[in-house]
């Protein structure tokens, strides 16, 4: 007997196997769980440690921007912040706060 295209599920119903459906529901369930665990509660946990990160920077600190210049945090305001690039000459240069990549650690700070 031919059935030609029938959904799946619908095919499932014609053959008694109902039971099949709940295992076609269940392994989608499944696979969304695994997609939360693995992708989307990690990116989310990231993001927010950066928030925490660019909230506690101040003044002094040592940061690499996104864009690997290397600097120290001059002044903060609402969402800019200065960084002093080059200590010999003076340059001051003014990023988003989101370009901060991330604060150096002092000890690696003295290796520079």
């Amino acid at each position: 007997m031919s059935y030609g295209f029938v959904p799946a599920p619908v095919l499932a119903q014609a053959a008694g196997g109902g039971q099949s459906m709940f295992i076609t529901v269940g392994f989608f369930v499944m696979i969304i769980a695994v997609f939360y665990l693995l992708i989307i509660r990690p990116q989310k946990k990231r993001e927010q440690e950066r928030v925490r990160m660019i909230d506690s920077l101040k003044k002094g600190d040592r940061v690499v921007t996104i864009g690997g210049v290397h600097g120290v945090v001059v002044t903060i305001k609402e969402d800019n912040v200065v960084l002093r690039v080059d200590e010999e000459r003076n340059v001051h240069m003014r990023f988003v706060k989101s370009a901060i990549s991330r604060i150096v650690p002092d000890e690696e700070a003295a290796a520079i």
